[in-house]
């Protein structure tokens, strides 16, 4: 009985690791089908892609489209992307700092990299992240820097500003208009987007604390809690609004004695 219960243990094992191994095999030539797909597709098919993935929500396939293709080409690519980069997510952006590593221009990789962090973090204000969601993020988006962006930066100090410079002109020409809802379900599954009508209250407010650490003004940024209840994320203060409430507030009725 002892045998014959520790030979179906046995099997059923050696079912298991049989049934991940396939599946993984599965995933492994579904990947392999996707990059031959996108790595078939000509320069002209990017622009209708782009415009396919930011209706869908979801530009995924543009990113995969850029990993794709040769790294040699990304010139001619970000002549048909930087147009319309509005809609898209910020993986598509670490997707371009990839190929500029494999070019070996690395200022031009540190700049996308924090294009797509700023963007990132501009995306996770709108459904009411943290630093920490920010962090994670860039994990699950396998979002590393490199040995010679490091480098970069110990042997210029003002890089990372000069790059930021370039992120805020950017971002003043070509604002982000996509939808985080995506990011909101899967990174912050409690959480909703804010309406849209307030989305430049957050984006100015990532441009003042960006401009602030470039100016040297402001220290790196607290960690914050994400609010415990509620599934939209909180509407940032408004000095401007707090002071004509206050100048517009009657006075005080003087009780007399």
């Amino acid at each position: 009985m002892a045998r014959k219960l520790l030979r179906f243990c046995a099997k059923a094992v050696l079912f298991v690791v049989l049934f991940f191994y396939a599946l993984a095999g599965i995933f492994s030539a579904a990947a392999l089908y996707e990059n031959a797909r996108f790595a078939a597709m000509p320069l002209s098919a990017l622009a209708p892609l782009i415009a396919s993935a930011a209706e869908k929500g979801d530009t995924s396939d543009v990113a995969a489209w850029i990993s794709a293709h040769p790294a040699a080409q990304t010139d001619a690519e970000l002549r048909v992307l930087v147009p319309q980069s509005g809609v898209l997510a910020p993986q598509v952006f670490f997707a371009v700092f990839r190929n500029e590593l494999k070019l070996g221009r690395i200022r031009e990789a540190l700049f996308w990299l924090q294009l797509g962090r700023y963007r990132m973090r501009y995306d996770l204000l709108r459904c009411g992240g943290t630093p920490e969601d920010a962090a994670r993020l860039d994990g699950l988006l396998d979002v590393k820097t490199s040995k010679r962006v490091d480098d970069l930066m110990r042997r210029d100090p003002g890089a990372l500003k000069d790059a930021l410079r370039r992120v805020l002109d950017f971002d003043a020409r070509y604002p982000a208009a996509d939808d985080p809802a995506r990011l909101c379900k899967y990174v912050l599954s409690d959480a909703t987007p804010v309406p849209r009508v307030q989305w430049p209250l957050y984006r100015a407010a990532l441009r003042r604390l960006t401009e602030e650490y470039i100016g040297g003004k402001n220290k790196p940024p607290a960690k914050k809690t994400a609010p415990r209840e509620g599934k939209t994320a909180p509407m940032p203060k408004n000095p401007a609004a707090k002071n004509v409430s206050a100048k517009n507030k009657p006075p005080a009725r003087r009780v007399k004695q």
